[in-house]
């Protein structure tokens, strides 16, 4: 989902892929190429058919790229907002891909994130790319319960602690082995706090719901039963303490 870190990870596999610390370079927007050439990434392909004509234009011009690019090691393709039942049934995906890897992060955090952000532009909480409802909320739902069958899965939470033992195991599930940490990135607006100004501590990461204005309607919101089993025991308590005050 959209401010779930998957643009810090797509950072680190790529430094894992190249063994060195690697800049991705945007270019194009939507289409990244790492300083020697050898990784490509396209970001945030579009899925469903309410984006079947920005898909078209999108999947045009990146493979005029591609098709300029010489010999590229290795092609990573994003999405975003999608889940990953939708990624298995879309025919775009259905060609030989070496792994599939899902990021997933803390719900709450997640939408910390996005009220981070929300707050920043013009259209609040309006804004297409930053909704919070329970259209939404359903979707986060879908994706954490979906099969994981043929997917490596990334929790963002864990991986932002920097446990060596938990970020060997994802690499050795994709045939890598370099831990390299990911420069800070300049695509997607870095940070929803610190923007492209710092890299985040990890201890700020872990609980930025504690740094945000929590609006009445989204705690009634995330106090419905089927969304509270997207929480943890301390998020509950954390936004019960607010409803209280």
């Amino acid at each position: 989902m959209r401010r779930a870190g998957n643009h810090a990870v797509i950072g680190w596999l790529a430094n894992a892929y190249e063994s060195a610390l690697t800049l991705i370079d945007y270019d194009w927007e939507g289409v990244g190429f790492s300083e020697s050439g050898n990784t490509i990434h396209l970001n945030d392909i579009p899925l469903g058919e309410e984006n079947k004509r920005r898909k078209r234009n999108a999947l045009r011009s990146q493979r005029e790229i591609l098709l300029a690019t010489e010999n590229p090691r290795r092609l990573i393709l994003s999405t975003e907002d999608v889940t990953r039942r939708e990624v298995d049934n879309s025919s775009l995906f259905a060609g030989r891909f070496d792994a599939r890897v899902h990021v997933s992060r803390s719900v709450l955090n997640l939408l910390a994130s996005r009220l981070a952000l929300i707050a920043k532009n013009p259209s609040g909480r309006n804004a297409a790319l930053l909704r919070i409802d329970q259209a939404f909320l359903d979707r986060v739902a879908d994706d954490l319960g979906a099969t994981t069958d043929g997917w490596v899965a990334i929790d963002f939470d864990q991986w932002t602690t920097g446990e060596p033992s938990y970020r060997s195991a994802v690499l050795e599930r994709l045939d890598l082995s370099m831990d390299i940490a990911p420069p800070m990135t300049k695509h997607g607006g870095g940070s929803s706090f610190t923007g492209n100004d710092a890299p985040p501590e990890p201890t700020d990461l872990h609980s930025r719901w504690k740094l945000v204005e929590w609006p009445d309607d989204l705690l009634d919101l995330l106090d419905l039963k089927r969304n509270r089993v997207l929480l943890t025991e301390i998020e509950l308590d954390h936004l019960s303490d607010l409803r209280r005050s």
